[in-house]
């Protein structure tokens, strides 16, 4: 697969990318092109020369990222002539994962099956199964930080207890906290989270404008696997829209992938635990209401 070159590139046609679903890349660029050549060879003449010959085996990614794909991507390279009055030299050129992306998004782009997304109204022209691309700061869904929360501050709060002889006085309430009362907590946090990030995919609330909207993610996709490199700033998303919700007395449940998107109760008695400890904030909203969009995240970049 030769690539085309221009002159006229943007910013975002050279992403940085911080989270890339390559199986989705690799398959999508296939079915453009009907299948294609992952190695391109090189062949240039040259006479009269001399030097000494070397060559090594390079591997591309972290971790070889196609390798589950079958596709070997590694490359040997070779420099050197002999003293002969003409040679051939052969190149292999091998795509990276960012850059195969790079090519996908172009291609799509030149056919116009790219919708950009900057404000409510836009959401009226997209449908499900478009490409779409967004500018978006991103976070993790709330309830899985007040989980993540609970499970650093009910231990310390434990502590503090025993300091005091099992009374802590905050802002004028007395609370009593044992190691008794903590241990069940700990364990219903562990639990609800591990069902609520089980399925090997997770949500995250795009930030679009005024609106929210929700991608849903491959955890094993991001380059930084805390997902840190992605909290922290504006980045752009390339995805697939899944659906689309229009109407603001609609919303997307965002526990609706675990066995909680049934229980409603449960949350509820996530709101006494939260009351308890008064957590900043309170307990966090498990939906998003529209106007919103719901997406599979091809890339995201910066």
């Amino acid at each position: 697969m030769v690539s085309e070159t221009s002159h006229d590139l943007e910013s975002s046609d050279l992403p940085v990318v911080q989270y890339l679903d390559q199986r989705i890349t690799f398959d999508l660029l296939a079915t453009l092109e009907d299948g294609f050549s992952h190695f391109t060879t090189i062949e240039t003449q040259s006479s009269g020369s001399a030097s000494t010959e070397s060559s090594g085996q390079a591997g591309i990614g972290v971790s070889n990222v196609f390798a589950f794909l079958g596709v070997d991507l590694s490359g040997k390279r070779a420099k050197g002539t002999t003293e002969t009055q003409g040679g051939v030299t052969t190149a292999t050129l091998v795509h990276t994962p960012s850059s195969l992306f790079a090519r996908l998004r172009s291609e799509l782009s030149s056919r116009n099956l790219v919708h950009p997304i900057s404000k409510s109204d836009d959401l009226a022209q997209i449908k499900e199964g478009y490409f779409v691309e967004f500018e978006a700061t991103l976070h993790r869904i709330q309830i899985l930080e007040l989980l993540d929360a609970f499970a650093v501050i009910v231990p310390l709060a434990d502590v503090v207890g025993a300091n005091t002889d099992g009374i802590e006085v905050n802002q004028g309430k007395t609370r009593r906290t044992n190691k008794k009362q903590a241990n069940p907590i700990l364990a219903q946090i562990d639990s609800m989270r591990k069902a609520i990030t089980a399925a090997g995919s997770l949500d995250l609330v795009a930030k679009v404008g005024g609106m929210n909207f929700v991608l849903t993610a491959g955890d094993g996709y991001f380059i930084d696997p805390t997902m840190n490199g992605v909290l922290d700033g504006t980045f752009r998303v390339f995805g697939k829209a899944t659906r689309v919700v229009t109407d603001e007395m609609e919303s997307v449940n965002l526990l609706r992938r675990s066995p909680f998107g049934k229980f409603p109760q449960i949350v509820q008695q996530l709101s006494s635990v939260v009351g308890e400890f008064e957590f900043e904030g309170g307990v966090p909203d498990t939906k998003i209401s529209g106007p919103t969009l719901q997406a599979i995240p091809i890339a995201i970049f910066a």
